[in-house]
């Protein structure tokens, strides 16, 4: 998460890492449409925990910035694919043996970050 904030002669950049680590769970289907064809959908949700930064900045005539900022890591993925199946030489072998080859498209989507922002608050 980056953020810069600048409003006359005052200005604060703060940056949170963008390493995260969390969980996912999700799930897919894939259906033989043919002998040589499947179908495949797919579904994941991904939550890498929450991510806060504050920082105030002194500057010029006693007045100081402050920013602080929060947003949950988390969203969803949804994909669909084909793949075409190659089928391995040499012995007849079970349907799911061999090579594979395919392409998926998909989307995701996710949550807002909030955000608030002081400006021009005296210094103690």
């Amino acid at each position: 998460m980056n953020s810069n904030f600048t409003s006359n002669a005052l200005s604060l950049d703060s940056q949170a890492s963008p390493l995260r680590a969390g969980w996912v769970v999700g799930g897919g289907i894939e259906y033989l449409l043919r002998p040589n064809l499947s179908l495949n959908f797919g579904y994941q949700y991904v939550d890498l925990g929450t991510v806060s930064l504050t920082s105030a900045e002194g500057s010029q005539f006693g007045l100081r910035i402050a920013e602080s900022a929060s947003a949950h890591a988390q969203f969803q993925v949804a994909t669909v694919g084909f793949s075409w199946h190659f089928p391995p030489t040499g012995s007849r072998s079970a349907s799911w043996e061999g090579l594979y080859a395919g392409g998926q498209a998909g989307g995701a989507w996710g949550n807002r970050t909030d955000a608030n922002y002081t400006e021009f608050v005296p210094l103690p």
